[in-house]
């Protein structure tokens, strides 16, 4: 692996223009600061088109900003390169991406459509951070975001070398000294930008927070998430089996996403759901079982796209 390999920047996002817009500008900096060789891909799952809107207009000025950065902005709906893979697919294939990325499902459906995205710019031999909307990295000091003088990037990809050494797929970690989903879930004012939302409580979004991500291979992206539930990120670790954990900038070994949060769960509700979403994750074997060649496909039909 080249010392600074191609990072295909994977984000998921849903009706939080501010946290995206701070997430991929945060991104574009270290990219421009160290020299990295990245391609931001977002997914959007927007509830109005209006929000969609919003997106695509706050991709488009960085876009101008960072002309260096490739930026793929993708609304919700059957954009271009998901028709082409249809197109191309079998039978199998098609049923899979029916059922694993079903507009009906919930964070795992829309993390499975990115990562049908990420293959098709980033190919075979990028590799793949997954970001969530809302882990900009940016430092938080006193509650306000400051300039990152620290490499993210180059820290996780030492984490994902030493993985992969060692026989595993990616490394996740946590990002110290920057906001993470913490900050969202606890902001009841999605509109207010997310300087203002930190200030709210500088003792919690302190030097002391830290954000999650993960890096992955190629054969790693080829594994999906279950399609229905609410807490994905965690399933979907235990269905790689083999993902190396650690901390990026000081914190001492942790259980990989154990501060993924149960979102969109009532309490009174919560058991219910969850044997709900485990009755509608059943019977899904042949899907997974074709989602890795979809996967691959849409890596061959973006490599025959950049030429």
């Amino acid at each position: 692996m080249p010392a600074k390999p191609k990072i295909i920047v994977a984000i998921p996002t849903r009706d939080r223009p501010n946290y995206l817009n701070a997430t991929v500008l945060s991104v574009c900096r270290q990219a421009e600061t160290f020299g990295h060789n990245i391609e931001v891909v977002v997914s959007d799952a927007a509830s109005k088109r209006a929000k969609a809107a919003k997106n695509a207009e706050l991709m488009a000025r960085l876009r101008k900003k960072f002309p260096s950065v490739p930026i793929h902005y993708y609304p919700p709906g059957r954009v271009a390169p998901l028709k082409r893979l249809l197109e191309a697919a079998s039978i199998g294939e098609k049923n899979s991406f029916r059922e694993l990325t079903s507009a009906r499902g919930h964070w795992g459906s829309h993390r499975n459509r990115l990562a049908l995205l990420a293959a098709f710019h980033g190919g075979e031999d990028a590799v793949f951070l997954h970001l969530d909307d809302d882990t900009p990295l940016f430092r938080l000091v006193r509650g306000r975001l400051k300039k990152n003088p620290r490499d993210e990037l180059s820290l996780f990809l030492k984490g994902f070398r030493q993985a992969r050494a060692n026989g595993r797929v990616g490394y996740g970690g946590t990002i110290v000294g920057v906001p993470d989903a913490f900050t969202s879930v606890g902001d009841p004012h999605q509109r207010k930008r997310l300087s203002v939302v930190l200030k709210l409580d500088a003792r919690t979004y302190s030097e002391g927070h830290g954000g999650s991500a993960r890096i992955l291979s190629f054969e790693g992206l080829q594994v999906p998430y279950k399609p229905f539930g609410i807490s994905e990120d965690v399933e979907h670790c235990f269905r790689i089996g083999f993902l190396e954990s650690g901390s990026v900038g000081g914190l001492g070994e942790i259980p990989m996403a154990m501060h993924i949060g149960v979102m969109g769960a009532k309490s009174p509700r919560r058991a219910r759901n969850i044997k709900l979403n485990a009755s509608r994750n059943a019977g899904l074997e042949d899907a997974y079982l074709f989602w890795p060649y979809l996967v691959e496909k849409a890596s061959k039909l973006g490599a025959v796209a950049r030429h």
